[in-house]
C-alpha cells in the first residue's frame, strides 16, 4: 500500500506490479503522486520515453569511492565539489584534495557539459556544468551524466522539474540513506515535448554560459584585489604561538580562531594604510529569531523564505515556505532591498558561513532567514559595490569576517563585531572599476536564472496544460 498525505488516499498495489521493480516493496516506488504523473501522461497523450531509448546518453560515469586527503595548498591540491557545493555560484576553491595516488584520477575531473546528479542522501539533485567546472573533481556521490548536445539542456531542465525529479527519486532504494543506480537514470521516463525541445535546450545551454561568465568575473575581481593588496599578504601563512595581553582580547573572548595569524596579519596591515571601518561606511544588521509556520510550496498562503544555503546558489530560489498570515510581522523584518549584501552568519566553519553575495533586482522584497546578516548602503566616500566585492571576496572579506566568529559547536557571527572590520580605501577609479565588475556578476546571474527558470517552467506548464 502507498499512502498519499494530500488526499488521504491509500493505493493498493497488485503483486504483479512488483515485478518491474525487482520485487522491492519500498513505499516510495509505489508513490501515488508518481503513479498519477505517469497515468496523466498516458491519458493526455504526452509521450514518455525511457532516457536510454532517446539514444542521447553518451556516458554515465560514477567513480569508485576514494579516500580524501585535504589540503589548502593550491599547488598540489585539486578543488573538489560535492552534491551541495556543485549548486553554488562560487565553486569551492579551498576544499582541495590530493589525487596523485588515486587510480584513474584523470576521470574524476568534471567535463564541460556534464550533468551532475546526486546519487545518495538527498538523491536526484542535479546541475548542468559549464566550462567553469573544469579543473574541479566531483565527489563519488555524483553521477556524471553525459548527454548529446541536442538533448543536454532539455534533459538538464527536465531533471530539475518537480515531475522529472519525482519520477527519478521514486526508484531510489534504501531505508535510511536513499541511493540511485545508473539503471535508474537510464530507465527514467522522459516527457517528450518535441516542438519545444530545441527552445528549452537552448535556454539551458545559454544559462550555463552566463553562469560561466559570472564565475569568470569573480575570478577577475579576486585577481584585481590580490594585485592591489599584494603587500598585505604575509610571507608565510602560519605564525608561531603568540602570548597576548588581556588588553588585546577581542570582545573579551579567547576563541583561538579570533587570533588566527593570517587574518590578524591582514587586519593589522590594513590598519597601517588608508581604510574605513565597515560600520562607518555601511549599515550592518541582523534579524531576530522567530517561530516559523511552514507550508507546502503550492499553498496559496505560503511565501518563500530564503535560507543561508539558498542565497549562495547559482539559481536563487527558496527551499522553504512559511505562512504569510501567521508570520506576517516577522516577514516584514526579514524582507530585504535591492543592493543588500547578504552574509550567512551561522553554521560550520569552512562551509557557507561568511561567504557573501549581493542581492539584485530579483531578490528585492524577498524574505531572508535570520541566519543571514545584512549590509546596506550608507552615505560615505567609499563605492558601495567595491565594498560589497571586498566583503564577498574569498581571499579577503571572508577571512576577516570568519575570524570574528564565536561558539564552539555552532559558530555565529555578530553584526556589531563585524562593524569593526577595516576596508582598505583605494583610488576611487579602481573602486568604481571593481564595483562595476561586481554589479555585472549579479546581472549575469539574474539573466541566467531567468533563462533556467523559464526552461524548467516551460516543461511544467506543458504538462499541466495537456
Amino acid at each position: 500500500m502507498s499512502y498519499n498525505k494530500y488526499d488521504d488516499q491509500i493505493n493498493i498495489i497488485a503483486s504483479v506490479d512488483t515485478l518491474p521493480r525487482r520485487m522491492r516493496l519500498d513505499p516510495s516506488q509505489y508513490n501515488v503522486e508518481t503513479q498519477r504523473i505517469i497515468r496523466n501522461c498516458k491519458n493526455n497523450g504526452i509521450p514518455l520515453y525511457r532516457m536510454t531509448d532517446l539514444e542521447c546518453i553518451e556516458d554515465i560515469y560514477l567513480p569508485n569511492r576514494f579516500s580524501r586527503n585535504y589540503t589548502h595548498n593550491k599547488k598540489v591540491g585539486v578543488p573538489m565539489i560535492g552534491t551541495s557545493s556543485m549548486l553554488n555560484l562560487r565553486l569551492p576553491d579551498d576544499d582541495r584534495i590530493f589525487i596523485d595516488k588515486i587510480r584513474n584520477n584523470e576521470e574524476l575531473f568534471v567535463q564541460a557539459g556534464d550533468i551532475l546528479v546526486s546519487r545518495s542522501g538527498t538523491v536526484g539533485i542535479s546541475v548542468l556544468c559549464g566550462k567553469s567546472y573544469t579543473g574541479h573533481v566531483a565527489s563519488d556521490h555524483c553521477f556524471r551524466l553525459r548527454i548529446s548536445n541536442n538533448y543536454r539542456g532539455y534533459i538538464a531542465a527536465y531533471l530539475q522539474t518537480q515531475y522529472g525529479l519525482a519520477l527519478l527519486v521514486k526508484d531510489s532504494h534504501g531505508k535510511v540513506i536513499k541511493e540511485l543506480t545508473e539503471e535508474n537514470l537510464r530507465e527514467l521516463p522522459i516527457m517528450y515535448f518535441e516542438e519545444h525541445i530545441e527552445e528549452i535546450n537552448s535556454q539551458m545551454l545559454n544559462a550555463a554560459c552566463l553562469y560561466d561568465e559570472a564565475r569568470e568575473l569573480i575570478q577577475i575581481i579576486e585577481e584585481k584585489l590580490n594585485a592591489e593588496f599584494l603587500g598585505l599578504i604575509p610571507d608565510v601563512t602560519d605564525g608561531n604561538v603568540n602570548i597576548l595581553p588581556y588588553s588585546n582580547l577581542i570582545i573579551n573572548r579567547i576563541d583561538p580562531h579570533m587570533y588566527n595569524f593570517y587574518s590578524n596579519y591582514i587586519f593589522r596591515e590594513i590598519l597601517k594604510g588608508d581604510y574605513r571601518l565597515l560600520g562607518d561606511v555601511a549599515e550592518v544588521w541582523g534579524t531576530a529569531r522567530f517561530k516559523r509556520h511552514y507550508l507546502e510550496k503550492d499553498n496559496p498562503n505560503g511565501v518563500g523564505l530564503y535560507s543561508s544555503s539558498d542565497i549562495v546558489r547559482a539559481n536563487l530560489s527558496p527551499s522553504k515556505y512559511i505562512s504569510k498570515k501567521l508570520n506576517s510581522k516577522d516577514l516584514k523584518k526579514c524582507k530585504i532591498d535591492q543592493n543588500t549584501v547578504l552574509i550567512p552568519c551561522s553554521g560550520t566553519y569552512g562551509g557557507i558561513m561568511g561567504h557573501g553575495m549581493l542581492a539584485g533586482k530579483q531578490m528585492a522584497g524577498k524574505a531572508i532567514t535570520q541566519h543571514v546578516l545584512r549590509v546596506g548602503k550608507k552615505e560615505s566616500d567609499m563605492d558601495f559595490y567595491y565594498l560589497a566585492a571586498f566583503l564577498c571576496s574569498n581571499e579577503w572579506g571572508y577571512h576577516l569576517i570568519t575570524a570574528t566568529r564565536f561558539g564552539k559547536d555552532i559558530p555565529e557571527i555578530d553584526p556589531d563585531v563585524i562593524k569593526s572590520i577595516p576596508i582598505p580605501f583605494i583610488d576611487k577609479k579602481k573602486q568604481e572599476e571593481i564595483g562595476a565588475l561586481f554589479k555585472k556578476i549579479v546581472e549575469l546571474q539574474e539573466r541566467a536564472n531567468r533563462l533556467e527558470n523559464a526552461a524548467i517552467g516551460k516543461i511544467e506548464k506543458l504538462y499541466k496544460n495537456s
